[in-house]
């Protein structure tokens, strides 16, 4: 019993905390959370596997990540501004501001898809890393 204690707790420190929600709208802000918190294992544990194929390895998505969070001072906010669900997949448009000032907008004719995968949501590759 101790040994399967053991082995559990291993897996789940490895994989990080996952933080895929309820619906994509709730693992989008999450996602804009632990960017915020640059809680990397965290952000990562919300993509799809097809997206980890294209966009990783870890250590390469990784090294992204904290260039871009060190290139943003303050907290990020996110403001859906679309939310379209189809079966096992949600089309998310939505802005990524600082403070009052938009960094960049997903528009709901280019969506930022996300997969329905046992009843959680995880950001699924679309197009670029």
């Amino acid at each position: 019993m101790a040994l399967a204690a053991l082995i559990l707790g291993a897996t789940a420190l490895a994989s990080g905390p996952a933080i895929a929600g309820k619906s994509a709208v709730a693992t989008l802000k999450a996602q804009n959370a632990a960017f915020n918190a640059s809680n990397w294992p965290a952000l990562w544990s919300a993509y799809t596997a097809n997206y980890k194929s294209k966009c990783g390895p870890y250590s390469k998505w990784l090294k992204r990540e904290t260039t871009a969070r060190k290139s943003i001072s303050g907290n990020l906010t996110t403001r859906v501004t679309g939310n379209k669900v189809v079966g096992a997949n949600a089309f998310l448009a939505y802005q990524i501001l600082s403070g009052t000032k938009v960094l960049f907008t997903v528009k709901a004719s280019a969506p930022d898809v996300y997969t329905r995968v046992n009843g959680l949501w995880y950001d699924e590759y679309d197009t670029g890393c």
